[in-house]
C-alpha cells in the first residue's frame, strides 16, 4: 500500500477558516494503459452544516470538471461522494491530473527547486522530519515550527505545514517561482511569479489555527532565524500598535536590523483611519496593500432589462437565467427579526420563502451565501460598505456590490417583487 500525502487550500468557502484538501493515493490499483490512472480520495475535511449534501455532490463534479476539462468526463471520473459524515469524493485520476490539485508543498511549481543549486555555505538552517510534510529542496531550504506552550491546537498539525494557506500566499508572493497558466479554475489564467523567485525560503511556523501567533512564539522563531543567516526576514502578523518593548516583532527586528537583517512587516488590516497602521518600528520595512487595475465584474441583470454590477466569483453557473429576488427582511422566519434577517443571520429566514430565489443581503459576518445556499436558495447579493477590492468566492451564484448599486436594488425590490432577475 502507498500513500501520498498532498496539501491544498479549498475554496469551497471564502470565510477566513483553516480548511485543508488533501488527496490520499489509495493505491496502485486499476493501472490502465491511459496514463496510468489511479483511485484517489479528495478530502475536503468536515461538512459545512448549512450546506445540503446534494451541493457538496455539485461542488466534487466542479472540481473534477477544472481538471478533466468538460462535465461528461468529470461524472465519469467521479467514483463516490462522501456526503454523510465527512466531506470528500473518490475519483479516477491520472498522475497528471491529481498535480492539478496538488496544493504548495516543495513539490508544487512555486517552490521547486529546478535551476537552483545548494544553499549557501553561511546557511546554518534546518529541515526536519514533520508530519505531512515532504521535505525541503534548494528552494525551500529551511523549515521549522514554533508551539513552545506545548498545548496541542486540534484544528493543526504540529509541523511546518500551513493549513490554511496564508504563509503560502505571503512566501509565494515573495519568492514564488514563475508558473505558467495559473489560474482560479481558468480565471485570471497567465502567468504568476513572486516579486524575487531566484530567493531561496525558509519558512518559521508561529501562527496556529485556534490559538494564534503567541509573543514566545514570535521571538523564538526571529531569533532561529537570525541564527540560520536569513538575509530577509517578511512577517505578514500584525496586531494592535503599542509601545515598541512590549511588541514582539518591534524587538525581534530590531535584534535581527543589528545583524544587517532587513525585517519586511505587514501594515495589518485595519483603516483606513488615524492610528491603524501595525508594525511601524522605524526599523521595520512597514508594507501596505493597494488596489488592482482589474476586478472579477457579475452583472445583476433586472427584471425590467436594466443591469448593475458587482464583483465576486463562483464556480456555479446559474441552472436558469432569472430568478425571484427577494430582501432578507421580506423572507424572514415569524420568530425573526426583520432586522436580522436583513444580514442573512443563520436561522432568520424561513427557507420555504426563500428557495429557488436569489436573496439580497446587508453584509454583517461572512457566511450569508452559505445560509442562503443551505435552505435552498438559488444565489446571493450582498451590499458591503468595503472589501469590494477583492472579489469574494461564493458558494452559489452571488456578487457583492457597494451602497449605490446597494440602494438602486433595495429600492427595485420594494417597486416589484414578481419579475424576475439574474445573475450573470
Amino acid at each position: 500500500m502507498v500513500m501520498k500525502l498532498i496539501k491544498f487550500p479549498s475554496l469551497l468557502s471564502y470565510q477566513n477558516l483553516p480548511t485543508i484538501l488533501f488527496i490520499f493515493l489509495i493505491g496502485l490499483l486499476a493501472v490502465t494503459a491511459e496514463k496510468q490512472k489511479r483511485f484517489y480520495v479528495v478530502y475536503l475535511g468536515d461538512h459545512d452544516q448549512l450546506v445540503q449534501r446534494d451541493f457538496s455532490v455539485e461542488k466534487h463534479i466542479s472540481l473534477l470538471t477544472y481538471v478533466k476539462g468538460c462535465d461528461y468526463e468529470a461524472k465519469e471520473s467521479l467514483v463516490y461522494s462522501y456526503t454523510k459524515s465527512f466531506n470528500a469524493f473518490a475519483a479516477k485520476l491520472s498522475e497528471d491530473e491529481a498535480q492539478k490539485l496538488m496544493g504548495i508543498t516543495p513539490e508544487s511549481d512555486s517552490f521547486k527547486d529546478d535551476g537552483f543549486g545548494p544553499p549557501p555555505t553561511k546557511w546554518k538552517g534546518s529541515c526536519g522530519h514533520f508530519a505531512n510534510f515532504s521535505g525541503c529542496n534548494n528552494k525551500l531550504i529551511g523549515a521549522k515550527y514554533f508551539k513552545l506552550d506545548g498545548n496541542p491546537d486540534p484544528a493543526d498539525i504540529l509541523s511546518p505545514v500551513d493549513v490554511d494557506g496564508h504563509g503560502t500566499h505571503t512566501s509565494s508572493t515573495l519568492a514564488g517561482n514563475p508558473v505558467a497558466n495559473a489560474s482560479l479554475y481558468g480565471l485570471a489564467k497567465g502567468t504568476s511569479r513572486g516579486a524575487v523567485p531566484s530567493a531561496r525560503v525558509a519558512a518559521y511556523k508561529v501562527c496556529w489555527a485556534s490559538s494564534g501567533c503567541s509573543d514566545i512564539d514570535i521571538l523564538a522563531a526571529f531569533e532561529a532565524a537570525i541564527h540560520d543567516g536569513v538575509d530577509v526576514i517578511s512577517i505578514s502578523i500584525g496586531g494592535a500598535a503599542q509601545n515598541y518593548s512590549l511588541d514582539s516583532i518591534a524587538v525581534g527586528a530590531f535584534h535581527a536590523m543589528k545583524k544587517g537583517i532587513i525585517t519586511v512587516a505587514s501594515a495589518g488590516n485595519d483603516g483606513p483611519s488615524w492610528g491603524s497602521v501595525a508594525n511601524h518600528a522605524p526599523w521595520l520595512v512597514t508594507v501596505a496593500a493597494s488596489g488592482i487595475d482589474r476586478e472579477f465584474k457579475s452583472r445583476v441583470e433586472l427584471g425590467n432589462g436594466k443591469s448593475v454590477f458587482g464583483t465576486g466569483v463562483s464556480l456555479f453557473d446559474p441552472k436558469q437565467k432569472l430568478y425571484p429576488l427577494v430582501s432578507g427582511a421580506d423572507v424572514a422566519k415569524n420568530s425573526a427579526s426583520k432586522e436580522n434577517a436583513r444580514f442573512c443571520i443563520d436561522d432568520t429566514l424561513d427557507p420555504n420563502k426563500v428557495k429557488g430565489k436569489l436573496v439580497y443581503c446587508m453584509l454583517s459576518t461572512w457566511g450569508a451565501d452559505s445560509v442562503v445556499k443551505g435552505i435552498g436558495g438559488a444565489g446571493t447579493i450582498i451590499e458591503s460598505h468595503q472589501f469590494l477590492d477583492a472579489s469574494e468566492i461564493f458558494m452559489a451564484p452571488g456578487t457583492m456590490v457597494n451602497v449605490t448599486v446597494g440602494n438602486a436594488i433595495s429600492n427595485y425590490i420594494q417597486s416589484t417583487k414578481f419579475l424576475g432577475h439574474g445573475i450573470l
